[in-house]
């Protein structure tokens, strides 16, 4: 969940969730798994309540989204929705992401060249940078307070280079800068955009002024 994200990190508060439906994406018949019907019927009162369990009729345990268990051990990058800043943590495949967090992963897509497959770690880089920010807040409507949406739109909107045409060295920047040093992760992902020094300075005051948190 989101709260569990801090520095950059995956800090769990061991809250989990039990999955309703069969592998075919079907809902479980509570009839079939009886110490399943017991959990679930322990906590009837509250689950029946919400506003998709009115929708279900007899599916009153059903969750708002299916769950695809395989997106647990699936690599990816975990990212709140609403955010003073680019908060992207990485997760090599262990966790199941809460419907509020966005997720990027990586998958086979219709000529695609391989070669152009970004390292997710390096992905991270780019995503908590000033450049990201920028992007972000060019798009997405403020909420109160000023904290920006990072919404899968919004997200899709930032442009980034080839990962062909990175060299190792650019590679290897962008995987060394650690998550929460915003100067670094800036001098790692500007090189790579090949960022004149007059655009440097704009790009890294416009993102301090958007950033919540982080105003003087």
């Amino acid at each position: 969940m989101a709260p569990d994200l801090e520095d950059g990190l995956i800090r769990w508060r061991k809250k989990g969730i039990v999955n309703p439906f069969e592998p075919d994406g079907s809902l479980a018949a509570l009839a079939r798994y009886p110490r399943f019907a017991a959990y679930l019927r322990g906590h009837q009162e509250r689950l029946a309540a919400r506003y998709v369990a009115k929708r279900s009729g007899d599916g009153w345990y059903r969750t708002i989204d299916r769950i695809d268990p395989q997106l647990t051990r699936t690599p990816k990058l975990l990212i709140p929705d609403i955010k003073g800043q680019a908060t992207v943590v990485y997760d090599e495949g262990r966790y199941y992401p809460h419907h509020n967090l966005y997720y990027v992963a990586q998958g086979p897509a219709a000529g695609h060249d391989p070669e152009d497959t970004w390292d997710l770690r390096a992905l991270a880089t780019v995503l908590r940078s000033a450049i990201a920010v920028l992007f972000v807040a060019s798009y997405c409507v403020k909420m109160s307070g000023g904290f920006l949406r990072f919404q899968a739109q919004y997200l899709r909107r930032i442009r980034i280079p080839r990962w062909r045409e990175l060299t190792p060295a650019q590679r290897d920047a962008l995987l060394a800068a650690p998550a929460t040093d915003l100067p670094a992760i800036d001098r790692a992902v500007f090189d790579v955009y090949r960022l004149a020094p007059a655009e440097i300075a704009a790009a890294t005051a416009a993102a301090a002024a958007a950033r919540v948190g982080r105003k003087s």
